[in-house]
């Protein structure tokens, strides 16, 4: 079976973050968002809840 290096390097870092985080999903989602936040990155949201991020987005830069 092939194996594909960025698919083990994203795995390999999800499972050090589930245990730094003794796997607590929501502890992993608030890192998760902390360094993209800390990023500057621009972050494309798609679907219903980037339709519903894009309007609060304008709504708090008003």
């Amino acid at each position: 079976m092939y194996s594909d290096p960025v698919v083990n390097e994203v795995r390999k870092n999800g499972e050090k973050l589930s245990e730094e985080c003794g796997g607590d999903v929501h502890r992993m989602a608030e890192r998760l968002r902390i360094a993209t936040r800390k990023s500057g990155r621009r972050v494309v949201l798609r679907g219903e809840i980037g339709k519903q991020h894009a309007r609060k987005s304008d709504r708090d830069s008003k």
